[in-house]
């Protein structure tokens, strides 16, 4: 009872399916899941669902998992599956939310990250907040200026030293720092998708990497 009263207070419950396993809710140190659609368990990060899937941890917005040796993270309305073989060129696999958007939880500098997958952008771009936040010093970048839906906005373009979606990663990655917050998630442009390769199909987008 204890359980079902937790799931009915969380901000929003879904499900999310990498392999055979679902994802149906989320809350700080704990998630609502279950494993080839057997019976719904509560874990917590070092919990073990089945042999070779772990939960290294997890918060109201994303759980990350270890399967087969390989990080997997779920997020709000998208399935993520990453490659398993050896010697497989490293894949992710996006779902569109309702809105035909595809979303990932990745990484800028080892800190956390979430964007939004935009091919119309020349570059990856940042929120002010998330640079202070991931050390990024944008002040030192390149200033410039931006048109945008809202007028024009003072930027910075920057490198990156590191940008990883799952297993896929990219080095000195070419960025935009807007001194305005304009959004809750960052641009995933060109500069980084250009080094992977792209393929869609309806609402499942394939990301693997070039190099």
């Amino acid at each position: 009872m204890r359980h079902v009263l937790w799931i009915g207070l969380l901000l929003q419950s879904w499900a999310i399916a990498a392999s055979d396993i679902s994802v149906f809710g989320l809350g700080e140190e704990r998630a609502v899941v279950s494993y080839g659609g057997g019976k719904v368990r509560v874990l917590r990060p070092g919990d073990t669902l089945t042999e070779g899937v772990k939960l290294l941890a997890a918060d109201r917005e994303s759980a990350l998992f270890l399967v087969h040796g390989h990080k997997h993270s779920f997020t709000i309305g998208q399935a993520i599956t990453t490659a398993q073989v050896a010697g497989k060129t490293p894949e992710l696999i996006l779902t569109a939310d309702p809105s035909g958007h595809f979303f990932a939880q990745g990484s800028v500098n080892g800190g956390t990250l979430r964007f939004l997958v935009d091919t119309g952008a020349t570059h990856i771009f940042l929120n002010a907040s998330d640079a202070r936040r991931l050390g990024v010093n944008y002040l030192k970048g390149q200033p410039g200026y931006s048109s945008t839906a809202g007028g024009t906005i003072r930027v910075w373009r920057v490198k990156l030293d590191e940008v990883r979606i799952g297993d896929l990663s990219a080095r000195s990655v070419d960025a935009v720092v807007s001194e305005k917050d304009a959004a809750p998630f960052a641009l995933l442009g060109m500069s980084f998708l250009q080094r992977m390769h792209m393929n869609r199909d309806g609402d499942r987008l394939t990301l693997s990497q070039r190099f």
